[in-house]
């Protein structure tokens, strides 16, 4: 389920079931001291999941264009970061889930996921000092999607949320093949590579990537993290292996900060 705060609307993460995508109420710590239980609760936090589901629908239906998601979201105040993982990630999930069953056709999913694609387009024109950090030096993320893995939306999202919180990143779709994305950080020399990966079979690619660059001196040796659906059901990886699992955008966020910078 989608936690969202019922009095200052912020996304506050998911909670199980984790398959279901409707909204659950919550109040964040920040609202608390301020004496919102004070208050009565606002009624957008209903407008949220009306919201969610209309975008949905737009693969069973002519739905809202890219313009007017941005325009909703704007309308119901929420912050652009929020609007990206709390509406558009849940109902990613939700189509793509939905297609894994059978329950969605290629056509729908592609109609939701091109709205969505859109959407983080428009978000990225109107927020122009987010390319500037694009080619930002020193680099503190590497940003790219598992060998074999067709869908670059997560990604996508994590770009933008990286690039929002002031973290320089560099990022390239489509797929990279593994010996591929080994080069790119050596040449670029992040602090992170932060692998996107769909399936679990796609996971081996991500770990010959961390082998290869852990054999890199101390001084040269990016952090490499996998996240993405293909950690959804919990798949282990390989025993010893340097790569770090990390489906968690704080948690990647920590990781961009504190991991050293390569000289």
């Amino acid at each position: 389920m989608i936690r969202w705060c019922a009095y200052c609307q912020r996304y506050q993460g998911d909670v199980e079931p984790l398959d279901d995508y409707s909204v659950t109420h919550t109040i964040c710590q920040s609202c608390v001291a301020q004496g919102a239980l004070l208050r009565p609760v606002p009624p957008s936090i209903k407008a949220i999941q009306t919201f969610l589901s209309s975008i949905a629908r737009s693969g069973e239906e002519p739905g809202l264009t890219a313009a007017e998601v941005v325009a909703q979201g704007d309308a119901l105040g929420l912050d652009p970061a929020d609007l990206l993982l709390g509406v558009v990630q849940p109902v990613l999930h939700q189509i793509g889930d939905r297609w894994a069953h059978a329950e969605a056709t290629i056509a729908e999913e592609h109609r939701v996921s091109a709205l969505c694609s859109l959407v983080i387009q428009t978000m990225i024109a109107r927020e122009t000092d987010l390319a500037a950090l694009r080619e930002r030096q020193p680099l503190a993320v590497l940003l790219v999607v598992a060998e074999g893995n067709q869908h670059t939306l997560g990604a996508q999202v994590l770009e933008v949320l990286l690039l929002r919180h002031h973290v320089p990143t560099y990022a390239v779709y489509p797929a990279l093949p593994a010996h591929e994305i080994v080069a790119l950080a050596r040449r670029l020399r992040p602090r992170v590579v932060a692998i996107s990966a769909a399936l679990p079979e796609q996971l081996p690619s991500a770990s010959i990537v961390a082998e290869q660059l852990s054999a890199q001196p101390p001084t040269e040796r990016p952090l490499v993290v996998v996240g993405g659906r293909a950690l959804a059901g919990g798949p282990s990886l390989p025993a010893g292996s340097p790569l770090i699992a990390c489906n968690d955008f704080h948690a990647l966020l920590e990781l961009a900060s504190s991991a050293p910078a390569a000289p």
